[in-house]
């Protein structure tokens, strides 16, 4: 897919519905780090892990997830990473393009919204 759009360890289930729709509004496709599916007992999800799936999009989002190793060295160098995580201080925003602190729930609900304003723009 040309976007990818995954929820992380820091996603609660409104969060995980969110990550969905916006993956849907960009085109392109969700997914989930290895801890979330884990917990949740996603074993039919798409994982992207070096033990999951490795992914090569244009644009990578990770919602609410720190950048463990395992869970980046899935993503493709040359993607544009955008990070949204609530502790500054998370791994992943060393290699992020763009990042968001902030609650991933609150910050999914307005990208989405101002998404869907967009659309109804002429």
């Amino acid at each position: 897919a040309r976007v990818v759009v995954t929820a992380g360890a820091g996603c609660d289930a409104q969060a995980r519905q969110l990550v969905d729709e916006l993956a849907a509004a960009l085109g392109g496709t969700s997914a989930l780090t290895r801890r979330i599916a884990n917990n949740l007992g996603g074993h039919d999800a798409r994982i992207v892990d070096v033990r999951g799936r490795s992914v090569t999009p244009q644009l990578y989002s990770a919602c609410g997830a720190s950048g463990s190793m395992s869970h980046l060295g899935a993503v493709s160098p040359d993607a544009e990473i955008v990070a949204i995580n609530s502790d500054p201080k998370a791994p992943i925003f060393r290699v992020a393009s763009y990042g968001i602190v902030g609650d991933a729930t609150e910050v999914l609900t307005r990208l989405i919204g101002e998404l869907k304003k967009r659309e109804a723009s002429p």
